[in-house]
């Protein structure tokens, strides 16, 4: 139960409830494919790429070129969000709170997708028939703290250009790129920081007209796009061992969330609770990295 409701009684000015400075929607979940899961898990199969080959000669055998097949896992938990308001607490209240702690019980469950999410860029996925064979991350995917491949500098480093364009180059390598033009990425998108939003906005590239031909990013304070990646700011990413920031940049077929059964809202009175009303809010969801070539982790240093 939330004891701290009694600081929101209205004395003499307060007549609304207002949530405070909080995340309230998802922000990776537009940017992953979705998966309808029946049961505690599901698989999500993908077809690869063989090659033709050469005919020698005249009546020759025909080729056999299978392709290859792969099958990812996602699992599903629950994740639950609930609290209780006493009668007396909305008698002393001009406005019902049940409304605000709904919305606020969403706003939960929405940041525990992100966590999920966000541990799943980077962690071992589960593929094979029966899901028992884990994928580590790839080390070639990995930019490095001290990458300058496409810049002037040396030593370990913040967010860059020359790592954004390195990571574009490692999604080009893996022909990640619209069928129609090959310099397009479709759907690609970086999760950063504060930190790192902070050190692109301050390159000349990425807010010059020279260079993007908009000053929306200095005008506005914002930075939307650039190197035809999309930008989410999301503050929890994952350190290594090493303390750097796990930045990741990802096409959407390459990240997947699976859902189960419909959110699950209630609000109801429990008369074992000296009748409180309880506001409760539930979904099933788990995420997972669904192809390797579509998924680039830059490492930034924070020092």
């Amino acid at each position: 139960m939330s004891f701290d409701i009694t600081a929101n009684f209205v004395q003499q000015y307060s007549s609304n409830m207002q949530m405070l400075a909080q995340q309230r929607m998802s922000r990776f979940e537009k940017c992953f494919t979705r998966i309808d899961i029946v049961g505690k898990r599901g698989s999500y199969d993908q077809v690869g790429q063989s090659e033709a080959v050469k005919r020698t000669g005249r009546h020759a055998a025909t080729p056999f070129t299978p392709l290859p097949h792969r099958r990812r896992w996602i699992g599903l938990d629950t994740q639950e969000w609930s609290d209780l308001i006493d009668k007396p607490d909305a008698v002393r209240m001009l406005a019902e709170p049940s409304s605000t702690y709904a919305r606020a019980g969403i706003a939960a469950v929405n940041r525990a997708k992100d966590r999920e999410a966000a541990a799943a860029f980077f962690a071992s996925a589960n593929t094979g028939e029966d899901g028992l064979t884990a994928v580590p991350f790839p080390a070639a995917n990995v930019v490095a703290v001290g990458s300058w491949t496409y810049g002037a500098g040396t030593g370990n480093a913040g967010m860059t250009i020359s790592k954004l364009i390195e990571a574009r180059t490692l999604l080009f390598g893996y022909e990640a790129v619209d069928e129609m033009d090959d310099q397009e990425l479709p759907e690609a998108y970086c999760a950063l920081t504060r930190r790192q939003w902070g050190e692109l906005l301050s390159t000349t590239e990425a807010t010059s007209r020279d260079f993007s031909g908009d000053l929306a990013a200095l005008q506005s304070g914002k930075l939307k796009r650039f190197l035809g990646f999309e930008f989410i700011r999301y503050e929890p990413l994952p350190t290594d061992g090493s303390g750097f920031r796990r930045v990741p940049v990802w096409q959407k077929a390459g990240m997947g969330m699976g859902f189960g059964n419909s959110p699950v809202a209630r609000v109801t009175e429990r008369d074992d609770l000296s009748y409180s009303t309880q506001v409760y809010y539930a979904d099933d969801f788990g995420a997972a990295r669904l192809e390797e070539n579509r998924v680039i982790e830059i490492k930034c240093s924070e020092a």
